[in-house]
C-alpha cells in the first residue's frame, strides 16, 4: 500500500510541477522538467498571492481552485498538494493575517506601571494595528469580509488569532485599572472593541474619505494624525485624573 502510495504521488507531482507560462510566450514542444525546490518555493508563493487578491475581491464562494491556480500560473494540482484545498487555503490567508495582528499586542503582555508608560504603550499598539492593516490590503479586505460573515469557515483561527488579541488588550486595560491608571468605571472590552472597530473603519471607508476629504491613511502625515487622535481621544477620557480638590490635600 505504501509503494502504490508513493508511485501515485510521484505521477501528481510530476504533472503537477509543470507550470504554465504566465505571459503569452510560445511554449516548448519538449517534455518539461519536474522543477527545482526553489521553482516549486515560487509555485506556492503565486499560489498565495493570486488566491489572497481573489478572496479579496470576490470572497470563498466566488473563487475556485481552477481560477486560483490559472492566476497563478500553474497546474491546479499545486493548490492542493501545497494549501490542501480551498478552504485550507483561505484559512492560510486569515492565519497569515491574524498572527500578524496578534504580534501587535505582545508590547501589552506586561502590565503598564504608570499612566505615562500606558500612555506611550498604548500609543505604539494604535500604531502597529493600523500598519498592519495598511501592509497587505487583500489580507485585511478577507479579513474584514471574514468577520461579517454569518459562516464559520475560520471561527477556529481568528479564535487563535485576533480574538486572542483582543483579550490581551481587555487584560492590559483592566490591569491598568487595577494599578488605578484608568477609570474604573470603563468598560474594558466594549473599550477594546471600539479600539479596533475605529480602525477597521477607517481602513475599510478610506477609499470613500480620500475622494471626498482628501484624507488617506495611505498618506504617512494622515495616517499619523490618526494614530494621535485616536490615542488622545481614548487616553483623555478614560485615565483616571484627580480632582483640584483632591491635589490639594
Amino acid at each position: 500500500m505504501h509503494k502504490l502510495y508513493k508511485c501515485i504521488k510521484y505521477v501528481v507531482m510530476k504533472k503537477a510541477s509543470r507550470i504554465r507560462p504566465v505571459t503569452g510566450a510560445k511554449q516548448s514542444h519538449k517534455t518539461s522538467k519536474p522543477l527545482k525546490s526553489s521553482a516549486l518555493g515560487d509555485a506556492k508563493t503565486a499560489i498565495f498571492n493570486a488566491a489572497k487578491d481573489l478572496f479579496a475581491s470576490r470572497g470563498f464562494e466566488g473563487v475556485s481552485v481552477r481560477e486560483i491556480a490559472d492566476a497563478a500560473g500553474v497546474h491546479f494540482g499545486l493548490v492542493r498538494y501545497y494549501f490542501g484545498g480551498k478552504p485550507d487555503l483561505y484559512r492560510h490567508c486569515l492565519r497569515l493575517y491574524g498572527e500578524r495582528r496578534l504580534a501587535c499586542a505582545n508590547r501589552l503582555m506586561e502590565p503598564a506601571e504608570s499612566a505615562e508608560e500606558f500612555s506611550l504603550m498604548l500609543h505604539e499598539a494604535i500604531g502597529d494595528i493600523l500598519a498592519v492593516q495598511l501592509d497587505d490590503p487583500s489580507l485585511t479586505k478577507i479579513f474584514l469580509r471574514e468577520v461579517e460573515s454569518s459562516t464559520s469557515i475560520a471561527d477556529d483561527v481568528l479564535g487563535e488569532t485576533v480574538i486572542v488579541m483582543a483579550r490581551r488588550f481587555i487584560a492590559f486595560f483592566r490591569a491598568a485599572q487595577e494599578r488605578g491608571i484608568v477609570r474604573a468605571d470603563v468598560d474594558a472590552q466594549i473599550l477594546t472593541h471600539m479600539l479596533q472597530g475605529t480602525i477597521n473603519h477607517f481602513v475599510r471607508t478610506d477609499s470613500v474619505r480620500k475622494r471626498h476629504f482628501g484624507f488617506s491613511v495611505q498618506d504617512a502625515a494622515s495616517r499619523n494624525r490618526l494614530v494621535a487622535e485616536i490615542h488622545g481621544l481614548l487616553v483623555n477620557g478614560i485615565i483616571f485624573r484627580s480632582s483640584k480638590k483632591e491635589k490639594r490635600k
